[in-house]
């Protein structure tokens, strides 16, 4: 890599860990590699840690910085990490918190819906999660309480007392993300399996079937 290569490179993961969306474009503009990885993490996977709160990753400078790298070329298939072992990806990453805007644009750009992460699609650990935070996340003193609007951002996501306004406002959020994938036509691994299996299926011809006459 060039010394400007490398300049340009900084510039671009700075302004990623920054959340600045004009520092982005400018690195990108500037020749910016999207697909580099820098230590172990791809461009992709450093904006995808860039914030913790997962309300973060709805917002216009992070969908934003997301539609950048990809519109200059990010690999929306590419590895979040670059160590040995199973691969992480951008997709499934947005589909464990039901980020709908976020997989519309992986999808747009090219992310393939039936990727395997740990033997898990992004549909299965999108699904997973939605029961997950219907069934388990909603305390019971809560449940069927008219609660506020959703504030965003908000200040805590987990203290005792927004997180139940958190997990009641991620609850649509995971519908409509479950809707995004499916209409993607994105599968379950058990049903990619399914699928093999009758796609390799032998089906004799009728002259097989009566050659050992």
């Amino acid at each position: 890599m060039s010394t400007i290569q490398t300049q340009v490179t900084q510039q671009l993961v700075a302004a990623i860990k920054a959340q600045s969306l004009d520092g982005v474009r400018l690195a990108l503009n500037a020749g910016a590699n999207p697909n580099a990885y820098v230590g172990a993490d791809s461009m992709l996977g450093l904006h995808s840690d860039a914030t913790w709160r997962t309300t973060d990753h709805y917002s216009e400078t992070w969908l934003g910085i997301l539609r950048a790298l990809l519109e200059s070329g990010a690999n929306p298939n590419q590895s979040l990490v670059s160590y040995r072992g199973e691969p992480e990806f951008m997709l499934h990453a947005l589909s464990q918190f039901g980020v709908a805007p976020g997989i519309r644009l992986m999808l747009e750009f090219g992310a393939h819906p039936d990727l395997l992460q740990d033997s898990d699609t992004a549909l299965d650990i999108q699904s997973f999660e939605q029961r997950f935070t219907e069934v388990c996340q909603l305390p019971d003193e809560y449940k069927g309480r008219v609660l506020p609007e959703y504030p965003l951002p908000i200040t805590d996501e987990c203290d005792e007392h927004k997180g139940p306004v958190y997990q009641r406002w991620l609850m649509p959020q995971h519908q409509r993300a479950h809707g995004v994938l499916r209409k993607a036509g994105a599968l379950h691994a058990w049903e990619l399996k399914s699928l093999s299996m009758k796609r390799y299926a032998y089906t004799p011809t009728p002259q097989a079937a009566c050659s050992h006459r």
